[in-house]
């Protein structure tokens, strides 16, 4: 009784049994119908439930699924770091001074503390924004992406002390920006991307986009939201029209208008010649325009960018910045973009935030970081 496919025949052939002598369910007989079997075979299906529903959430934090971050260990349900994190996150939303309060999200790790740890000038300028502006008013100049104290540390294996990707960074996009993560590989930007869009789960601090928490309301978040990664996700058998049309779907276009988009689409990013090639046959440049035109489709107004350029020559490379411009020009659209290049930051984007060793070492439009740093920023 323990198979729950031979559970559901016994419930199914209590009904189909009880066509057959026309003696059916009630809810006199229910209890005692096919002597008591139909209730046996219901009250196995429902421990069967929550059996393997408890399963499936042990499993989803011990068993590797392929994507990035490390898995709790098997014994973690056992351990008091894991129950004292359930029971400060039943705390946490008790209080949701947060919704209309960014202030309350102003808490920096007790460990950063003892350092006496604290951001460079501008930097800490910008986080008193972040925290100071109020939630989800929408207008121009005003943060719609705002990152708060978001910290993130790995824990690691034998014996060495834990990983600090991501070290307590602050910092405001404005509606109609796009804003610039520059900094050298490993300072921390695709760790940062990941957790605005929901990959990681911050170890503290949070990010709101309007009024939703990356924490507390992502699925509301991924509904205009798109993403273009630093690799593409594409499916070799896939034309460019299919791809176009699975993620319009994703966003809820349907018939004239999901047609319409996807030509438009595809002539912005100048692969109308090849709407019905195959991806697996494009190449580098052309894929990476692809991965574009993927991210804005449905018109979201947030739009992650991680490392869009990297690898491609000088004329895909141009041409990719020529798709981001246009789509600069929707004014109502929130960009960020990780780079190591400041030669893209400058082209694409209206203000920067230079990262190193996971931490934000300053803020500021192009011109004024060259003036402040000169040669350091060429």
């Amino acid at each position: 009784m323990w198979n729950p496919c031979y559970v559901m025949f016994r419930w199914a052939y209590a009904f189909a049994f009880g066509g057959f002598t026309n003696k059916w369910v009630t809810s006199e007989n229910v209890w005692t119908y096919q002597d008591g079997t139909l209730a046996e075979a219901m009250n196995l299906m429902i421990l069967h439930w929550f059996i393997w529903a408890i399963m499936a959430a042990y499993l989803n934090q011990t068993l590797s699924t392929g994507s990035h971050g490390a898995r709790e260990p098997f014994y973690f349900c056992l351990t008091g770091k894991w129950w004292g994190k359930c029971i400060r996150s039943m705390k946490t939303k008790k209080i949701e001074l947060s919704v209309d309060n960014p202030a309350s999200d102003d808490q920096i790790p007790n460990f950063l503390q003892k350092q006496n740890w604290h951001r460079p000038r501008d930097a800490e300028a910008e986080h008193q924004r972040v925290i100071s502006t109020p939630l989800g008013t929408g207008e121009t100049g005003t943060p719609n992406i705002r990152v708060i104290n978001l910290h993130k540390q790995f824990p690691s294996a034998g014996g060495a002390p834990p990983k600090v990707a991501v070290r307590c960074v602050s910092m405001g996009v404005d509606v109609g920006e796009c804003f610039g993560l520059l900094g050298h590989n490993g300072a921390g930007k695709t760790t940062a991307i990941n957790m605005l869009t929901g990959l990681f789960e911050p170890t503290s601090g949070t990010a709101y986009v309007g009024r939703y928490s990356v924490r507390d309301n992502i699925a509301e978040i991924y509904a205009d939201m798109g993403v273009c990664p630093q690799h593409d996700l594409l499916w070799p058998a896939l034309t460019a029209r299919e791809h176009l049309r699975f993620y319009g779907r994703l966003k809820g276009l349907t018939g004239k208008h999901l047609k319409d988009t996807i030509k438009s689409m595809l002539e912005k990013v100048n692969l109308t010649a090849f709407a019905k090639r195959r991806s697996g046959g494009f190449s580098g440049g052309m894929k990476r325009r692809l991965s574009m035109a993927n991210a804005l489709m449905g018109d979201p107004s947030i739009v992650y960018m991680d490392e869009p350029s990297t690898g491609l020559d000088p004329a895909s490379k141009h041409g990719l910045w020529d798709v981001i411009s246009a789509a600069k020009k929707n004014g109502k659209r929130s960009m960020v973009l990780t780079t190591h290049s400041m030669e893209e930051a400058d082209v694409l984007c209206d203000r920067l935030c230079i990262m190193a060793d996971g931490e934000v070492q300053c803020i500021g439009r192009t011109h004024e970081l060259k003036r402040r740093f000169g040669r350091g920023c060429e």
